[in-house]
């Protein structure tokens, strides 16, 4: 009874489970890293502590420099990566009394921009486990 039970549950996940779900292309790092920078270079400094946005540039500055570079190699792309989005989330946004339009930061990605700017795995809707760090 039990072995019956457990087949018609692995029939039935099977029955709901899309066959064809698509899986973004794999991304070099040289890819990756001109997402980062095309994002990036579009920021708005006036939004931004200028002590940050010195860093940031910086980062920035650097990335393209590697980027540039013909003979750098997926470990100096990654790197540059790392280092861009590390400054980037260090960023402090000026203080302003005024209220902001929350459309004007909006923008549309489909699916593998999202998963690509995560930086993570395609199946997102797995990230707890139920375990504890405790």
């Amino acid at each position: 009874m039990f072995c019956v039970l457990a087949v018609m549950c692995m029939v039935m996940a099977l029955a709901v489970t899309p066959v064809c779900a698509e899986y973004p292309s794999k991304l070099s790092a040289r890819e990756l890293l001109k997402l980062s920078l095309d994002y990036c270079s579009s920021m708005d400094q006036s939004k931004y502590i200028n002590e940050t946005w010195d860093v940031f540039n910086e980062a920035l500055e650097n990335a393209w420099k590697i980027y540039n570079n013909s003979g750098a190699s997926e470990v100096d792309m990654t790197t540059a990566r790392g280092s861009l989005e590390k400054e980037k989330s260090r960023l402090n946004f000026v203080q302003s009394d005024e209220p902001e339009d929350p459309l004007l930061s909006f923008r549309l990605l489909d699916k593998n921009e999202v998963v690509n700017e995560m930086g993570v795995g395609w199946n997102l809707g797995n990230t707890m486990d139920g375990t504890s760090n405790d």
